[in-house]
């Protein structure tokens, strides 16, 4: 009787193409995961490793800009730097990806339209920044101002780096565009969210079982999930770069 081989798959924290690495990223993301896909290809299994730059987040657009350059100029200019970095500090990838890459926007776009079938994804009109002067909408991290729950200045729309909490973009105080500083104006537009609500009691369930996690990490998430749940998330974004967004209307 044959045994079956045992199929890992690894990944890691996909980084953004422009950023450059420290040994925060390598000590934190890309070292543990190296070294468990090492074990296990020493102990036999099919181990396949997987990263890549992330190269549609809105950071990217925002930097691009800066930079005088398209995202795909600014992303065509980093990837190899990124990839030789890697490559120099012995990080074992299988596949070290883009995701600007026509095979990822197949998968996007299939797993999107499998959810969009089953119900997961719905539009809701939204309130959304915009700036005047550089006539664009202005998502997540255009926006940069006051956080709404500790008073941080300097703060990203969507998220505080200080106190760590999560807000819509409107929520932020004395909001300014992180372009060219101006202030925006709220507008209306109609965007898609996956209803993760949804399944804030399946993934309850599923971590409710895993005892073998840290202690404060367990108890911290378990609180979290029972406490808050899961919110849906805005999926699509004001402006041509990244996966299309495969949706009706």
């Amino acid at each position: 009787m044959v045994g079956l081989t045992e199929k890992v798959l690894v990944t890691a924290a996909l980084p953004y193409s422009y950023a450059p690495r420290h040994f925060g990223h390598l000590a934190g993301a890309y070292l543990p995961a190296d070294i468990f896909a090492r074990f296990k290809r020493m102990k036999g299994a099919e181990t396949l490793y997987v990263c890549g730059t992330d190269e549609n987040a809105s950071s990217i657009v925002i930097e691009a800009m800066r930079q005088g350059m398209t995202p795909k100029e600014l992303c065509d200019k980093y990837y190899p730097i990124q990839k030789e970095v890697f490559e120099k500090l012995g990080i074992s990838f299988d596949i070290f990806s883009r995701t600007s890459k026509p095979i990822h926007y197949k998968v996007v776009e299939e797993f999107y339209r499998k959810l969009w079938e089953k119900g997961y994804i719905y539009p809701k009109e939204i309130k959304q920044w915009w700036c005047p002067n550089c006539k664009i909408f202005l998502p997540d991290r255009f926006v940069v101002g006051t956080c709404p729950r500790c008073g941080a200045p300097n703060q990203y729309g969507d998220v505080c780096e200080v106190c760590g909490a999560w807000y819509e973009s409107f929520e932020i105080k004395d909001p300014r565009c992180s372009l060219c500083g101006t202030r925006p104006e709220i507008k209306t537009r109609t965007h898609f969210f996956l209803k993760l609500s949804a399944l804030s009691d399946k993934v309850l369930e599923y971590v409710r079982d895993k005892k073998f996690w840290r202690k404060a990490t367990y108890n911290k998430t378990v609180s979290w999930l029972e406490k808050e749940g899961l919110r849906d998330k805005d999926i699509t974004r004001d402006y041509e770069w990244g996966p299309p967004a495969p949706f009706p209307g």
